[in-house]
């Protein structure tokens, strides 16, 4: 009489370990809850998904210096910080930007699956002088976009600017 216990033995070891090691992709087509990670000591705060992932640099400003697609084959898909800005005409002039505030304020929230960073900063140049605008950034992130609102606050003494 045959013995079947080798045969028994292989369809147990086969249905144990047949998944081992191999996760089932992630469904690209239904909403994943962003991670949200926040490194005091690398002055950054990061959100990802499985599929990308976005950073704000909390010592320039809060500005995005990071998105990068999981799956992709860049490294970075931003090739410098998203930054906003003045340029001031006249003397006493020059060029003001959010990623010369070294402490912005930030704050988070979580809407359902929608994360929600502002960042708010004060618009510097190059030395660290005050312009005395302030800018406002909203970052909106939703599943598959990101929603950017930005609003500068400027003093009651008008600015002759050339840019903005």
């Amino acid at each position: 009489m045959p013995t079947f216990r080798p045969l028994l033995i292989f369809i147990v070891m086969f249905v144990l370990f047949a998944g081992a090691g191999f996760a089932d992709p992630p469904n690209s087509r239904l909403p994943v809850q962003y991670t949200v990670k926040s490194d005091a000591a690398a002055g950054t705060i990061t959100l990802s998904t499985p599929f990308y992932t976005f950073r704000h640099n909390l010592k320039r400003g809060g500005v995005l210096d990071l998105v990068r697609l999981t799956y992709g084959k860049v490294e970075n898909l931003v090739l410098q910080p998203v930054a906003s800005g003045v340029q001031v005409a006249g003397e006493g002039g020059g060029s003001f930007s959010d990623l010369n505030d070294p402490s912005p304020k930030i704050s988070h929230e979580r809407n359902g699956t929608v994360e929600i960073v502002t960042v708010e900063c004060t618009l510097r140049d190059a030395r660290g002088r005050d312009l005395g605008v302030i800018l406002k950034t909203r970052y909106k992130y939703g599943w598959g976009y990101v929603k950017v609102r930005r609003e500068f606050l400027f003093p009651a003494k008008p600015l002759k600017m050339n840019r903005l």
